[in-house]
């Protein structure tokens, strides 16, 4: 039988008696176009896929939240932080200085400036996974794997974001970048100081991304020697130490992700499908990188870059589905920092069809991702809600004194981001402001106060969710309804985008039936 050459793995076992220093290597321009210019290519090719029409999607209201809490000075930033979202505190930090060297008149004019931020953070994670592919002994996988997550269309998506998940992405994979690093030389301690500073940077931009220490836990275990292993151990416990408090701290905010619902196998599927939009693909690559060890042909496969990349792509997800089962934590956005672990798989057999290797699951991705990418940039649909057709759509029909709700109360971030289209309306719910009450929307009025206020105002503006009137969150959420269906009308309405907005007045006779149908707005499709 003819024996398969497999690649070596991309750690050794270590000799303490080797020295930690050596001849210094001097870095002339020759050097370091050898030894930075692919990654630099990639990183810049990648810089330039992820700014492309950065500006072009409409916010979203997560987006919102990242400009109105952010913009505040820092002691109010830490104020609302010690009661909510705790678990971006570090992210609206950073924003809040990239907001104080750049500041607009209007909070939704930097978004572009803070979207840029995960761009220059995603186009480093491409440049990183060309660093990983040099550990693993194949600079051509490293680069296969950077295009393919720059051409990527959930690359895109998330580089695209004024929220922090593309700093996510690189934190994980410059900390996995590190542990294969250091395991070339696991003498070294600094190597180890910085892989447990990395994964803390990564717990702190999202409790989430710690799952990473499963996937380097799984992977040293087929990989790597025992003392390598217990190296890697005391890096991980001493991280998981430092950063302790803080998931604690997280974890007693819990309410914060109250909306997830318990998970069934669709959200896992189509986590897997959007992230190239066809699970072809992925599946094709992982069949042919197994057979890899059995068929002469396939010899090429890297065994090192797709035991990483199956890890990293697979395991997180799917315990992350499991918990939340009995537990909701699983949403797409929390899981995209596998994504350059899925791009480590597609590159692993980069190898095989020399020369064209590299060529194939690049072209692959791109010309599969080519619709979404375009559909990730239509200003209506590109982020999934129509923030500015809502906005836009009240200040062309409200009259100055007229009312406003916002059911749930959240939806208030409409006003917040876009104040000028709301001028001249009364917020009738809103009892203490935002920045007073160290919250994200404010609080509301109590249901009585609510129904005193809005006596007074023949004509009220409702701003809704997705799920309309039937989001209620709170008592004075359901107070709202009650009140417009027991003294108000539709006279008008509008849906665009996960909002419906509404216009009723007051009127006798059966609630909730326009006073005349011919001024009632027909319930638009996005």
């Amino acid at each position: 039988m003819q024996q398969v050459e497999v690649p070596a793995p991309p750690v050794v076992r270590p000799d303490p008696r080797i020295p930690s220093s050596g001849p210094r290597r001097t870095l002339d321009r020759h050097s370091l176009r050898r030894w930075f210019g692919p990654e630099l290519l990639v990183a810049l090719i990648a810089g330039a896929a992820f700014c492309w029409r950065i500006g072009s999607a409409g916010p979203w209201r997560d987006e919102a939240a990242t400009l109105v809490i952010a913009g505040r000075s820092i002691p109010q930033i830490l104020s609302l932080a010690r009661g909510i979202d705790l678990v971006h505190l570090a992210y609206y930090l950073g924003v809040h200085e990239v907001m104080r060297l750049h500041p607009t008149p209007l909070l939704v004019q930097g978004l572009p400036e803070i979207r840029m931020v995960s761009a220059l953070a995603a186009a480093a994670t491409a440049g990183v996974l060309v660093r990983i592919g040099r550990q693993l002994d194949s600079l051509p996988v490293g680069v296969t794997a950077g295009l393919v997550f720059a051409l990527g269309p959930m690359s895109s998506r998330y580089a695209q974001e004024a929220r922090p998940y593309a700093l996510v992405i690189l934190a994980a994979t410059f900390a996995t970048y590190v542990l294969l690093r250091a395991c070339r030389r696991p003498w070294l301690r600094r190597r180890w100081l910085l892989y447990a500073a990395a994964v803390v940077v990564a717990g702190m931009l999202n409790v989430l991304s710690l799952f990473v220490l499963a996937v380097h836990a799984v992977y040293l275990l087929g990989q790597a020697p025992a003392v390598v292993r217990r190296q890697w151990l005391r890096a991980a416990t001493g991280a998981l130490a430092v950063i302790a408090p803080f998931v604690v701290a997280t974890f007693a905010q819990r309410g914060q992700v109250a909306w997830l619902a318990a998970t069934d196998l669709s959200n896992l599927h189509d986590f897997f499908l959007t992230e190239y939009q066809t699970l072809a693909l992925p599946l094709l690559v992982v069949a042919l990188g197994l057979a890899a060890r059995w068929v002469p042909a396939l010899r090429g496969a890297h065994g090192g870059a797709l035991a990483l990349g199956l890890t990293w792509s697979l395991l997180p997800p799917v315990a992350m589905w499991l918990i939340s089962r009995q537990v909701p934590i699983f949403d797409w956005r929390y899981a995209v920092f596998t994504l350059p672990g899925t791009a480590l798989v597609l590159a692993s057999l980069a190898r095989v069809a020399r020369p064209l290797g590299m060529a194939v699951p690049v072209v692959a991705v791109a010309l599969l991702g080519w619709p979404m990418q375009l559909t990730y940039r239509d200003p209506v649909v590109g982020h999934a809600e129509d923030i500015q057709g809502a906005s836009a759509y009240v200040a062309r029909h409200a009259l100055p004194g007229d009312g406003i709700l916002f059911i749930p109360a959240n939806m208030r971030l409409v006003e917040q981001l876009y104040p000028q289209r709301f001028r001249g309306l009364r917020d009738l719910a809103l009892g203490q402001d935002p920045i007073t009450s160290s919250t994200i929307s404010g609080t509301e009025v109590s249901a009585d106060d609510l129904s005193l206020v809005a006596s007074r105002y023949p004509r009220i503006w409702v701003v809704a969710g997705p799920f309309g009137m039937a989001e209620t969150w709170t008592d004075t959420d359901r107070a709202k309804v009650e009140l417009l269906m027991r003294s108000y009308r539709i006279v008008r309405q509008r849906t665009v985008l996960k909002f419906t907005v509404f216009l009723y007045e007051q009127a006798g006779g059966d609630p909730g039936l326009p006073t005349h149908p011919t001024t009632l707005q027909p319930d638009h499709p996005f």
